[in-house]
C-alpha cells in the first residue's frame, strides 16, 4: 500500500522543483541554440557545429531528466517511489557506463526483454555482438519510425560491441589496463566517450 508522509511530500516537492528548473531554466534556454544550429548546419563553422551538438546534448538531458524528476516527485506526493532514471550520465568514461546511467528504466527494459531473451552473452562472442547490436537497433526504433533513430541505435550498438572487445583486451593485458585506470587514462576515456555520445546525438 502507498504510504503518504510529510517526508514524502517534502521530497516530492523538491524533486518537482528540480525538474522544473532543469526543464524551464536550462533545457528551454538551450533550445534556440539547438534550433539555430540544426536548422542550417551548412552555414556553421566547426566550432559552431560542436557548440550546437553540445547544446543539444544538454538540452535533451535537462528536458528528459527534468520531466522524469517531475514524474517521480508527483508519484511521491501520492506515496509511490519510482526508481532513479538518470545518474549523471555525462560523467561516464565508457559507452557501457553511459547506458548504465542514461534512461535507466529503458536500458533495464532493453536488457531484460530484448538482450537476455535473444541469448545475451550465453552463446559465444559472435552471438553476443549480434545481440548487442540488435538490441540497440530496436532501442533506436523504440524512439520512432525514422532512419535517424535507426542510425543512432546502430551507432550505439556498434559502439557497445567495440567497448566489449576493448574490455576483453584489457582483461588480458593488465599493464595496459593499469594505464587506462590512471588519471590521464580516465581523462582520455572520458573525452572519447563524450565525443562518441555527441556524434550519436547528431544522428539522433
Amino acid at each position: 500500500p502507498a504510504t503518504i508522509s510529510d517526508d514524502n511530500i517534502y521530497a516530492g516537492l523538491w524533486l518537482i522543483a528540480q525538474g522544473l528548473f532543469k526543464k524551464v531554466c536550462l533545457g528551454d534556454n538551450l533550445s534556440p541554440i539547438v534550433q539555430a544550429g540544426f536548422k542550417t548546419p551548412e552555414l556553421l563553422s566547426t566550432g559552431d557545429a560542436w557548440l550546437a551538438s553540445l547544446a543539444f546534448a544538454f538540452q535533451i538531458y535537462y528536458d528528459f531528466s527534468g520531466y522524469t524528476d517531475i514524474g517521480r516527485g508527483s508519484a511521491m506526493l501520492f506515496g509511490f517511489s519510482l526508481p532513479e532514471n538518470f545518474n549523471m550520465p555525462y560523467l561516464s568514461t565508457s559507452l557501457k557506463e553511459f547506458w548504465r546511467r542514461w534512461h535507466i528504466s529503458l536500458s533495464s527494459w532493453l536488457r531484460d526483454y530484448l538482450y537476455v531473451p535473444l541469448g545475451g552473452s550465453r552463446k559465444g562472442e559472435a552471438s553476443t555482438m549480434a545481440n548487442l547490436f540488435t538490441t540497440m537497433l530496436l532501442g533506436g526504433l523504440w524512439h520512432g519510425a525514422s532512419w535517424t533513430f535507426l542510425l543512432w541505435g546502430a551507432f550505439h550498438g556498434a559502439g557497445l560491441a567495440v567497448n566489449r572487445v576493448f574490455d576483453q583486451f584489457l582483461a588480458k593485458h593488465q599493464a595496459v589496463k593499469a594505464i587506462c585506470e590512471s588519471l590521464p587514462g580516465k581523462a582520455i576515456a572520458y573525452v572519447v566517450t563524450m565525443v562518441t555520445v555527441l556524434v550519436g546525438w547528431v544522428l539522433f
